[in-house]
This record gives C-alpha cells, sequence and structure tokens, in this order.
C-alpha cells in the first residue's frame, strides 16, 4: 500500500460523521481545503479570518468562475486526501506538489509555482552548509507532504544521519523546533521563508531547489471542474495577477518562463495520469 493510500486509510474515520457537500452552483461560496497555518499560503488571523497566498488564489478563482464567494475548509493534511474523497469540499487548493505517484489518485492542475525544500532553525543553532551538516540531528516535517515523500524517495535520514519527526500540521512542527524538541522544520521552501522571518529567534537555514510544481488537486470523476479551475489559473498567470500575488506575499517576481507565467498545454500536469491533451485554442477564452 502506497503513503497516500496509507493516509487516506487512517484518516477516512475522522469524516465518517461529516455530511458530504452536496453539488455547488453559481449562488454558493467555492468550497476548498487548505491546512491552515501553513504561512503564508493560509493563515487565520485573530478575527478568525483566513489569509493568504492561496487564500487570495481561491478568492480570485470563485470570481472568475461567477462564485460569490471561497469558503476555506481548515483540514490537517495528514487527513485532508481522505476529505477529498468524502467530499467534504470541492478541492485542495493548499500547495500540493505533484508527483507521479499522487497522481495514480489526485486529480491536478497544471502547476502554479515552483518550490523545493526549505529548512530552518533556531537563529543560534550551528548553520547548515550542506546535507551531511544534519547528521545527529532531530528534523520536524508534516506528516504526508512532499518533504515525507523526499525522505521516502532519497532515504535521506538513513543517507545524512538524522532523525525524524512528523506531525500532523505545520504548526506543530514549527513548535517542536521553537521548543526544542526537534532541531530543523523542513517543508515547502516558501512556507519555510517566510515562516522564518515572522517567527522571533528562527532563521531560514538552507533549501534544496527541485522541478517541483504546486497544484491543486481534485477527485477523478471532477474533470469538468479540474477544468475549468485550471482555465481561471491559466488566465491568472497570463493577465499577471498570480505574478501580483507572489509579490505581495513573498516579495520577488516570479521567474520568466515558470510555472507561475506560463501556461502548460492541455489540462493537467503534461505526460502525467489525468492529463487532457486540449489545443490551447480550444480552451475558453479568457475575460
Amino acid at each position: 500500500m502506497g503513503n497516500l493510500s496509507k493516509l487516506l486509510l487512517a484518516a477516512s474515520i475522522s469524516f465518517a460523521a461529516i455530511p458530504a457537500v452536496m453539488a455547488q452552483d453559481s449562488n454558493t461560496p467555492l468550497r476548498v481545503a487548505s491546512d491552515v497555518g501553513f504561512a503564508p499560503f493560509t493563515m487565520r488571523q485573530p478575527d478568525g479570518k483566513v489569509v493568504g497566498f492561496t487564500a487570495d488564489m481561491g478568492a480570485e478563482i470563485a470570481k472568475r468562475l461567477g462564485r460569490p464567494s471561497v469558503e476555506i475548509v481548515d483540514v490537517k493534511f495528514s487527513a485532508i486526501f481522505a476529505g477529498l474523497f468524502a467530499k467534504n469540499f470541492e478541492f485542495i487548493i493548499t500547495p500540493l506538489g505533484i508527483t507521479p505517484q499522487r497522481t495514480e489518485e489526485i486529480l491536478f492542475t497544471e502547476g502554479y509555482m515552483q518550490t523545493g525544500l526549505g529548512f530552518m532553525t533556531k537563529a543560534s543553532a550551528t548553520p547548515i552548509a550542506k546535507l551531511e551538516d544534519l547528521k545527529g540531528l532531530k528534523l520536524a516535517i508534516n506528516r504526508g507532504t512532499s518533504t515525507d515523500t523526499w525522505l521516502a524517495n532519497e532515504g535521506a535520514d538513513t543517507k545524512y544521519g538524522f532523525e525524524v519527526q512528523r506531525y500532523d500540521g505545520s504548526a506543530d512542527a514549527i513548535q517542536a523546533v521553537a521548543s526544542g524538541r526537534a532541531d530543523v522544520y523542513v517543508n515547502d521552501l516558501q512556507g519555510v521563508q517566510y515562516s522564518a522571518k515572522q517567527i522571533p529567534n528562527m532563521t531560514y537555514a538552507y533549501e534544496i531547489l527541485q522541478e517541483r510544481t504546486y497544484s491543486t488537486g481534485f477527485r477523478y470523476g471532477d474533470e469538468e471542474a479540474r477544468n475549468q479551475v485550471e482555465r481561471a489559473l491559466e488566465c491568472m498567470k497570463l493577465d499577471g495577477t498570480l505574478a501580483a500575488l507572489n509579490v505581495k506575499w513573498f516579495g520577488a517576481e516570479p521567474a520568466e518562463g515558470s510555472a507561475m507565467t506560463k501556461v502548460s498545454p492541455g489540462y493537467g500536469p503534461e505526460g502525467l495520469k489525468g492529463w487532457v491533451d486540449v489545443a490551447d485554442a480550444d480552451k475558453p477564452a479568457c475575460n
């Protein structure tokens, strides 16, 4: 059984009592799921409002789909796939790294942001210049994320001699480092970059750039909904909306030709399961 299948089985019981979301129409909010606390993608303010890059992106998608608003459902990442298949929301908007393994069970849009892995430590910690410097340290990660996939594929913990602590949410993993239970927090680099600037006495310590992009995730069978959301994302690339959000939340323009500016052919991640080859001329026009 694959890692994703195990997560789905482990988390399915927690969703048994939650009514499945009904078919949506133009009069209802766009209901999407995110692991709130993965800054700066989704964060909860003191008044309860959820803000961040993907919160803004979701609001813009809702607008372009003719929906009145976006409703973000807070779901721990370890349970988010089970929630998708239980139909508790329409799709996953929390950043999902596209992998061949995930495409076996998740229907992706094309990627909208290139990413990698970021490492955060206490500012007083010994600097990390290479992976070998992790020997003997305790790494806190978010269970089921691309960091978990990296560890499984590379055998990095054994290769470099560090211990792994898995948590069900980003906030819990970060707190483990802040409290001294762990030495290093590892997650997708944009979120770690932002968190390191916001949390006192913490520093962005190291990164691994990867040929990996973030996407949104749907159920197989919801291809039409996936295609509508992907087209909205493509139009946001073409008119600079996504680039403006990147400047707002990360302080930099996206690289020219990156996933945030380039429209991919067809629908879905090109060449992987779920991809549909459709000519751009046959896609709905951007408003």
